[in-house]
């Protein structure tokens, strides 16, 4: 699933660059053309980068547990994770 999100990713940018393109702006089927597609991925790239993100934070929150003693904030740092799991889909 992630290959197929990672593959819609890239071609989002394929189509910012495109758009960017003057050939392409100076051709009004292509440039609505790639304006559709691009409008049609929007919402699931910015859905998959967010999730990204998340892991991300999550991975980082976890080296940091590994590398504290302090109660506080490893209590802090658990809250945050706590936080960010519950906002990522359940798998």
């Amino acid at each position: 699933m992630f290959d197929q999100l990672d593959i819609v990713e890239e071609r989002y940018e394929q189509l910012n660059e495109l758009l960017s393109d003057p050939d392409v702006v100076n051709d009004s089927d292509k440039l609505r053309k790639y304006s559709k597609e691009q409008a049609d991925l929007q919402k699931t790239v910015d859905v998959y980068r967010n999730y990204k993100a998340k892991k991300e934070e999550l991975a980082d929150i976890e080296e940091m547990l590994s590398e504290t003693d302090d109660k506080e904030e490893v209590e802090m740092l658990k809250e945050e994770s706590s936080g960010i799991k519950a906002e990522l889909p359940k798998s």
